[in-house]
Parts: structure tokens; sequence; C-alpha cells
């Protein structure tokens, strides 16, 4: 009769197996890595450069773990499951549910690190020209320049607890997601389309690849994220964590000057810096959204949890 202490060091192998084998096949393929340090710095350097690292890194950082879960990692899943050697998972000390625990885990770890890959290498590409002295943004007058935030001050400004927080859920949603699209997926490229559909509707109703600034004075095109983009409450709780609240311009060096903000507090309206007028506030986020933005994130795993596990099976149709 097997004991406990033998399940349990057969569970651990066979997890530092699985380990070892999705972490192989993830190097050894061109769509982990691409999708984990290529695919999001190629936005952050181009809109970057284009439309300013204060318009756009906040939302930009919210794309690699995106990419990974609606493009890398279903792939990967759905190449295991069709394999011969995982058809006959069932009849091993590895069972399924351990398999997806681990491969959720690899990917969850492997986003986080292409956030902060994606951190540093912002850091190199902004922080050395922008750091002590931010970039000229607008001009209201040929006298008046108005300069963002520096890079250095642009860190020390984030609230790295809200930051990580909504990193989180945005990368469970997106876990969530990729595994759902595995469970009903028939082909590599259903799941590819699929995945790439929803990737390229997040990264502009999540706003992402936008400016915030801009997508709130629309409305109708902010209101239908809550709708289209799973990641949209996730997105919300990075982007006020990132920037934080808009105070004014500084009157001394015509610089913009943010506070921390706090995501928690539902009482603190999240402020950005009104487009058509940048000398005044924008609210982007009141009492209300940021209760829904909270809370969505937990409807949208639930739901999409329980669809993946109500749908999975090894053998594909």
């Amino acid at each position: 009769m097997t004991t406990v202490k033998q399940k349990t060091k057969d569970a651990f192998r066979g997890s530092r197996a699985l380990f070892y084998l999705i972490n192989t096949t993830y190097w050894n393929g061109i769509f982990g890595p691409f999708f984990s340090f290529v695919f999001p710095i190629i936005f952050i350097t181009i809109l970057g450069n284009m439309l300013g690292y204060d318009q756009i890194l906040g939302g930009s950082l919210i794309v690699p773990s995106m990419s990974v879960a609606m493009c890398s990692m279903p792939q990967a899943i759905f190449e295991f499951k069709k394999s011969s050697l995982l058809k006959r998972i069932g009849v091993t000390p590895i069972k399924p549910s351990l398999f997806l625990f681990i491969s959720s885990l690899y990917y969850f770890v492997a986003m986080f690190i292409s956030i902060f890959w994606c951190i540093l290498f912002s850091m190199l590409i902004f922080g050395i020209n922008y750091w002590g002295s931010g970039k000229e943004i607008f001009s209201i007058a040929s006298s008046t320049k108005i300069y963002a935030m520096n890079f250095k001050d642009t860190l020390n400004n984030v609230n790295w607890f809200g930051f990580i927080w909504g990193q989180t859920f945005s990368i469970i949603i997106g876990i969530s997601i990729g595994i759902f699209l595995v469970s009903i997926g028939r082909s590599t490229i259903s799941i590819q389309t699929t995945g790439i559909s929803i990737l390229i509707t997040s990264m502009f109703l999540a706003v992402t690849v936008i400016p915030l600034g801009l997508v709130r004075e629309e409305e109708g095109f902010w209101y239908a994220g809550y709708v289209l983009s799973p990641f949209k409450g996730a997105s919300n709780m990075v982007l006020e964590s990132w920037y934080g609240n808009f105070k004014g311009i500084d009157s001394s060096t015509q610089t913009m000057m943010f506070e921390k903000s706090n995501i928690f507090n539902f009482d603190q309206n999240f402020t950005f810096i009104n487009i058509k007028n940048p000398t005044t506030q924008l609210i982007v986020l009141k009492k209300a959204e940021k209760i829904v933005s909270m809370f969505s994130v937990f409807l949208w795993i639930a739901l999409f949890s329980g669809l993946a596990i109500w749908k999975f099976k090894w053998n594909v149709r």
C-alpha cells in the first residue's frame, strides 16, 4: 500500500520533472521568449518615443502578461495536451490537475519576469535621457513649455504594492483565459486566432497602447472596455498605481506634478492630465469605477476558471 509519504515524494518528483519539461519547451520554442521579452518592448520603444513615456509606459507594462497568456501559453499547453506523452497522464503519478498547476505557476513567474524586464529596458531607453529632467510634452505658448516628470521621479511616484496587485490579477485572468482557450480549442490555429483577437481588442480597450487621457475623453470607447476586455479592471489598477494623481504644474520648473495614488482608497479619485487643457485635471476614476475595477477581476477569474475546469479534457476531439 502506498503511504502518504511515498505519494508526496512521487508528487514532488513529478512536479520537478514537469517543471523541467515545461521550461525546456518554453526556451526551445520561439513564441515563449518572443512574447515575453521582444513583443512588449517593441510597443514600449515605438510608442514611448512617439507619444512619450509619461503617456504610454504605464499601460504598456500590461502587454507582457496579456501577450504571453493569450499567445504563447495556450499554444504550449495545447501541444502538451495532444502529445502522446501526456495522453497517458492519467495512469501516471502526474495528474492532469498537477500539470495545469505547474504550467500556470511557471507562466505566472515568467510573466512577472517579463514585466520587470520591460521596466529595466524602459530605464535604459528613457532613463538615460530623462533621468534628471523630464521630456518637453506641451507648449502652451511660444514662451511657455511644460515638461513631464523626470524618469527618476516617475519611478519613485509609483505605488508599487498597487502596481503588483493589479499585475497579479492581470496575470491570473490571462492564465484563466489561456487555459479556457485550450479547453475549447480544436487546433493550434483556432487557439492562436482567438487569443490574438482578445489580445488586440484588450490592448486598445484596456488602454495599454493609447494615451490614457485621450481614451478617457471618449466615454463610449472607455466604458466598452468593461464589457469587452477582461483585463480592464486590472488595467485600471495598474494605471492608477503607476501614474498617481495629477496635481498640477510646478510654476517654477513648468514640470507636471503627481502624487502617489491608492487603489484601495475608494474615496480618492484617480486624476490625470487633461489633454485639451494640460493645466487642469481629468478625472479618470471615481469611487464607483474604482469599486467596479477592484471586484470585476474576481468575476472574470471565476468565469473563465469555471469554464476551463468544466470543458478541459485531455483527449483532443
